[in-house]
Formats: structure tokens, C-alpha cells, sequence
């Protein structure tokens, strides 16, 4: 029993032993298939890559080219290219595509009546249309410096500092009629005939400091409050407090004025204290002003955006009230 034991120990040694260099030799070999990638592949890899086919058109020689639209780049940076000088780069098999639906529509136009081909080619001026409005400026949303160039010598004068700014600088725009997961940064020499829209983003980021700088100050300005579990003693009762203004501002008046006057008003405001009194905030309108008188403290800005008859009046109401 145990020489039969001994050996079925020996013979899982050896199975594992072998798996060990089967695993071995599978990792060797992919290691050289690695190393023997065709460095033309490698190098057409780390080519940009065409995002897909604008327009065509025959240039003087009578070749055909084409206007590629890049990836991750603007509508700006389109390119004319022949078809030869496309090969090396990735999405090569857009443009196939786009050449064989060259042509079964040019074989489609033999065939096709007027009306049809006007139809077509009415939209293909709207997408042209639409094409060429994607090369307008919307809006510059941020700046950035380009890598270790946007550096500048503290020797240098203002002027020559600003023109650093200017030159060593991009920015993030957002073009028109495009979402925003297309923006793109820019360069100034880029961009510098949008004047307007540079202008405009720098009066934002002037703003945006001073509104930082500013921060600190209003943060300990304001007063800052705990969050209300019960409601305030001034919500309870507000005529209490009318009364008692009333009663120090009526002073100089006469005894006959005052019985006169509180005659005329003892039964409405009985009323309206017995109505009054019964009314209280709810839980969560509690939790809202609370929330409010928060965002009011560290200046910032915020939105009630509860459902419809949840109360955000009378929460705007008793957050005014609290500001009074």
C-alpha cells in the first residue's frame, strides 16, 4: 500500500511538471510572435485614423481625392487626399465603402427618374450644408498650456508674457450643431479669427476668479445654521410678533384710537390665529429649508426639485422669512 501510494505521487509530480512546461513554451511562442509583427502593421497602428468620408472631388491632374474627416479631431482639420496616399492609414475600409456607394449610386442615376435624382441631390446639399456648419465656433469652454512650452521666463516684459499666453496656450471648443463628447482641444493660432469667442471666454474666466477669490470672504460672512429637526418659534405664530410692533408703535396714539382700531381687527386676527396656529412644516419641507439656508451659507447656488404639490413654495416662503 504504500509503494502504491508513493507512486501515484510521482505520477501527479510529473503531470504537473509537464503542464508546467507546456505553459512555458505557449508563452515563449507568443513572445516571438510579438517581436515578428510586421513593423509596417506597427507603424500604420500609430497613424491617425479616418473617421469617415466628407466629399470628393477631381483635382487639375484628373485624380479622384477625397475630404477625410479625422478621429478625435475638428472639422477643421479635414484634408484632401488621393486614394494611394490613404492606404497607410487605419480606416481604410471606410473609404472602400464610400467609393462602392460612389458607385452603385452613379449606376442608380442611369436608371433613375428626375424627380428622384433632384431629390437626392437636394440632400446631398443639406449635408454639405450641415457639413460646412460644423466648422463654426460655438463656445470655448476651457484653456490649458501645451506640455513644458506654455512655461515663461520671469525676465521677460508683460508683452512678451501675454504673447506666450496667447501662443502657448489650447483650448477646449465646442463646435456648432455638434453635442458636447465632440469638442476638441485647439491651438490659439487655430482659433485666432474667433475673436469674439475668445473675448467672451476670458471675461467667464476673469469672473470665475474673482467669484473664488471672493469665496472665502462671503463662506465666513454669512452665518452659518444647524439643521432644523423641529420648526421655528417664528413660524408658529407670526402675528405675535405684528402684535407686539404694533403695541410699541402705537404708543403716541390715543386711548381712542386704539380701542377703535382693535375693535375692527380683535375678530380677524382670532381667526386668523386659530387657523394659523394648526399649520406646520412637514418633515421633509423642514429638511428643504434646512438645505436652502445651507446652500444661502456657503454661496452656492441650488434648485428645489421636488414633485408638484410637495410645497416648494412654502419652502421658499419660510426661507425668505428666515432671510428677514
Amino acid at each position: 500500500g504504500i509503494n502504491a501510494e508513493y507512486g501515484g505521487l510521482m505520477i501527479l509530480k510529473k503531470t504537473k511538471m509537464k503542464r508546467r512546461t507546456r505553459m512555458r513554451t505557449t508563452i515563449l511562442i507568443n513572445q516571438k510572435r510579438k517581436k515578428s509583427v510586421n513593423p509596417s502593421l506597427r507603424k500604420r497602428q500609430n497613424l491617425r485614423k479616418g473617421k469617415k468620408v466628407v466629399d470628393s472631388r477631381t483635382n487639375e491632374k484628373g485624380e479622384k481625392e477625397y475630404l477625410i474627416k479625422w478621429e478625435s479631431r475638428a472639422y477643421i482639420h479635414n484634408s484632401w487626399h488621393i486614394q494611394s496616399e490613404l492606404t497607410q492609414f487605419r480606416g481604410y475600409k471606410k473609404l472602400l465603402n464610400y467609393v462602392k456607394n460612389q458607385d452603385t449610386y452613379n449606376t442608380w442615376r442611369e436608371t433613375a427618374n428626375p424627380e428622384e435624382i433632384e431629390f437626392m441631390a437636394i440632400q446631398k446639399e443639406l449635408q454639405l450644408e450641415q457639413n460646412a456648419s460644423y466648422l463654426i465656433l460655438d463656445r470655448i469652454i476651457a484653456s490649458r498650456p501645451v506640455g513644458s512650452q506654455g512655461k515663461v521666463n520671469e525676465d521677460d516684459d508683460e508683452a512678451e508674457k501675454e504673447d506666450h499666453e496667447e501662443t502657448e496656450k489650447e483650448y477646449l471648443v465646442k463646435w456648432n450643431n455638434l453635442p458636447y463628447e465632440d469638442c476638441t482641444w485647439e491651438k490659439s493660432e487655430d482659433i485666432k479669427q474667433y475673436t469674439k469667442e475668445m473675448e467672451d471666454f476670458k471675461r467667464r474666466e476673469h469672473y470665475y476668479l474673482v467669484q473664488k477669490n471672493m469665496e472665502h470672504a462671503l463662506k465666513h460672512r454669512r452665518p452659518m445654521n444647524k439643521k432644523l429637526t423641529l420648526q421655528p418659534t417664528w413660524l408658529n405664530n407670526p402675528y405675535d410678533q405684528n402684535n407686539n410692533d404694533n403695541n410699541e408703535t402705537s404708543v403716541s396714539e390715543t386711548q381712542s384710537q386704539k380701542a377703535e382700531t382693535e375693535t375692527k381687527s380683535n375678530n380677524e386676527d382670532e381667526k386668523e390665529k386659530s387657523r394659523t396656529t394648526k399649520l406646520s412644516l412637514r418633515d421633509y419641507q423642514l429638511d428643504g429649508l434646512s438645505w436652502l439656508i445651507q446652500t444661502w451659507s456657503n454661496d452656492t447656488n441650488g434648485i428645489l426639485a421636488d414633485e408638484m404639490g410637495l410645497g416648494k413654495t412654502i419652502q421658499t416662503i419660510t426661507f425668505l422669512s428666515w432671510l428677514n
